[in-house]
């Protein structure tokens, strides 16, 4: 599912490296959030829900990036 992401954002700039982690920060995000749901396939299905509703706000609210 996270190269899926990944190719979405790649796919809309030629920043690949920035698309990338932004991608990976939106998967971090939605699996933080469908992680409070708990059941058998619960989980993935939440997660697809998550991210579907990640926007701007959401990442630099919720986003932890650590760049050393």
């Amino acid at each position: 599912m996270s190269s899926a992401l990944v190719g979405t954002c790649c796919a809309v700039t030629d920043d690949f490296f920035g698309a990338s982690v932004t991608a990976l920060l939106c998967m971090g995000i939605a699996g933080e959030l469908a992680s409070v749901h708990t059941g058998l396939g619960v989980f993935h299905a939440s997660l697809f829900d998550h991210i579907s509703t990640i926007d701007g706000a959401c990442l630099r609210e919720k986003g932890n990036l650590y760049v050393r």
